[in-house]
């Protein structure tokens, strides 16, 4: 997969469960600039899920 995005940071939550990459992501995206990007690894099978409902709980907030 080929990306033209710019990733800032990189949070490593491999091996982690819920809601562990959740709050580590939270975490890291309020050290985060507005325009930076935060690129999430995890092993988790819910973590995708559960931080794109996370994400839209807290749009525009």
């Amino acid at each position: 997969m080929s990306s033209n995005i710019d990733v800032t940071e990189t949070l490593d939550v491999k091996g982690q469960n819920c809601p562990m990459p959740v709050i580590k992501t939270k975490q890291a995206m309020d050290d985060l600039a507005a325009g930076e990007v935060l690129e999430v690894v995890a092993t988790d099978s819910g973590s995708m899920s559960d931080i794109e409902g996370w994400a839209d709980s807290t749009a525009g907030v």
